[in-house]
């Protein structure tokens, strides 16, 4: 874990069935993002002592705030119809499709003398988001900002895994692995396979 001074661009991909990214993309101006895990733990005790424990990752959540996303976007998000005649159309029926979600921090590496500052970027292989509440105020003596925030819930990939994260010392390297991820680039990871 590093000391965090900053964080920047927010990328999803659509997750298809067969675990390949498509329609990768920046979305936004990252402003905020907070990632919990809930874990499963279990404990079993023989002969009047611990024996074994067990902790398992159940699932996560996810808290996005940005400076504001597009109606294109938020439609991608959440399953929504976009046109640019009728503009965004949300029905009851809609469902949130599954989608990759990345981002990278800017760090302090205080475990080497002197510190160094690194870009940890980090991959959420499968999020669904769900429909953020919309909040607004009337300006009054002062001007307020209402910025958007969306949550979703983080997954674990039928192998397990619930995210990747991998340290660059460039930030141009951490986001052409968060573009590789989601299938964006020309890098030779590109369209990783996931299951």
């Amino acid at each position: 874990m590093k000391a965090t001074i900053g964080a920047r661009i927010i990328m999803v991909a659509k997750l298809s069935e067969g675990g390949n990214y498509s329609d990768g993309k920046i979305i936004g101006k990252l402003m905020t993002v907070s990632q919990s895990a809930e874990i499963a733990e279990a404990t079993l005790y023989a002969d009047d002592h611990l024996v074994d424990s067990i902790s398992e990752f159940k699932k996560g959540s996810m808290t996005i705030g940005t400076a504001g996303i597009s109606d294109e976007d938020h439609a991608m998000l959440l399953g929504h119809k976009y046109t640019k005649t009728e503009g965004m159309i949300l029905n009851a029926n809609d469902n949130p499709p599954f989608v990759g979600v990345g981002y990278y921090t800017k760090a302090k590496d205080v475990n080497v003398s002197p510190a160094e500052t690194v870009f940890v970027a980090k991959w959420y292989p499968k999020v669904k988001f769900k429909e953020p509440n919309d909040d607004a105020a009337t300006k009054g003596e002062s001007v307020d900002y209402k910025t958007p925030t969306i949550e979703g819930t983080v997954f674990a990939l039928e192998n397990g895994d619930w995210k990747k994260q991998k340290v660059f010392s460039d930030d141009k390297k951490a986001l052409a692995w968060l573009e590789a991820r989601a299938n964006i680039s020309d890098n030779s990871d590109n369209g990783e396979v996931v299951t």
